[in-house]
């Protein structure tokens, strides 16, 4: 596999092919801000690696494998512009975000952002919809890259699970009932202490299965002056089918738990080509955290 660096030129010499037809040192030493001599050697490198093929005072051409890797690394980065748009990161701050985070996600994290990014696409009203059915006032953030979240917020609705941020995962440890576990390098599952059942998403099953575990709760604001909506799949089409279920049974989740906290784990059917919910259901009791 291509070094972060490497990914960089690929990324580059690809788009510029794509753009210009053809990518001298030159070009790619102006793309990437370095001095020719640098792209010289790398270049020289990729040609040890079988990426591209280069000849001194004649160019280069990608091979087989330098396009496939080149066009996966700038759809890459396309999809993660898409994405912090669509979460409201201003538009001056994309770019350099970007080239911050890019390689240190893993292609599994890529796929779950692109089956998000895709929802959202083919219906853009998905999440206003959602607030209206919550009856708030839509105003999006993000959690920063320290993972610090002011949660002390009336109205809010956090959509995030426990592995992005810290303040998040203590919010987490205050159910009474329903735990996050992850072994070292394993996937995500939620605990029922309760019942000592471990609820794990289908897809990361042997052999998977399309469908996915969800956590929905009310918990108390770390300030103990009101509550966070809490919402998070192992996956994200895991919240999706979260947001399906409020959004057609809001009402009788509500006249059951009114005001108090609780939680409960959902569990949603997908279609594997479209990634869209099909069948939605709880797969715990509602808990209600007044009487544990």
């Amino acid at each position: 596999m291509p070094t972060p660096s490497m990914e960089d030129y690929l990324e580059n010499i690809y788009k510029l092919i794509e753009q210009k037809g053809y990518a001298r040192v030159s070009d790619i030493a102006e793309a990437l801000e370095v001095h020719p001599s640098s792209v010289t050697k790398m270049v020289q490198k990729l040609d040890q690696n079988k990426y591209l093929v280069y000849e001194k005072y004649r160019g280069l051409i990608l091979t087989p494998k330098g396009k496939k890797i080149g066009k996966r690394l700038m759809d890459r980065h396309d999809l993660l512009e898409q994405f912090l748009r669509l979460i409201g990161v201003s538009e001056d701050k994309i770019y350099q975000d970007v080239e911050g985070i890019e390689h240190h996600l893993s292609w599994d994290s890529i796929t779950c952002i692109e089956t998000l990014v895709e929802y959202f696409k083919r219906d853009p009203k998905r999440l206003e919809e959602l607030a209206r059915n919550l009856e708030l006032t839509v105003k999006d953030d993000h959690v920063s890259v320290s993972g610090e979240v002011d949660l002390n917020r009336s109205g809010l609705v956090v959509v995030c699970g426990p592995r992005m941020s810290r303040d998040i995962r203590e919010l987490y440890d205050t159910d009474p009932v329903l735990r996050w576990e992850r072994e070292d390098g394993g996937p995500w599952r939620i605990r029922d202490t309760r019942t000592g059942e471990v609820h794990y998403a289908g897809s990361d099953q042997n052999p998977p299965k399309p469908s996915d575990i969800a956590y929905l709760g009310r918990l108390s604001r770390p300030d103990g002056k009101g509550s966070v909506l809490v919402i998070a799949g192992v996956h994200p089409v895991g919240s999706l089918g979260v947001a399906h279920l409020l959004s057609t049974d809001i009402a009788t989740l509500w006249g059951q738990v009114g005001t108090d906290n609780f939680s409960v784990l959902v569990r949603t059917e997908y279609d594997p080509t479209t990634n869209e919910p099909t069948r939605t259901e709880l797969a715990t009791p509602l808990y209600r955290h007044d009487r544990e």
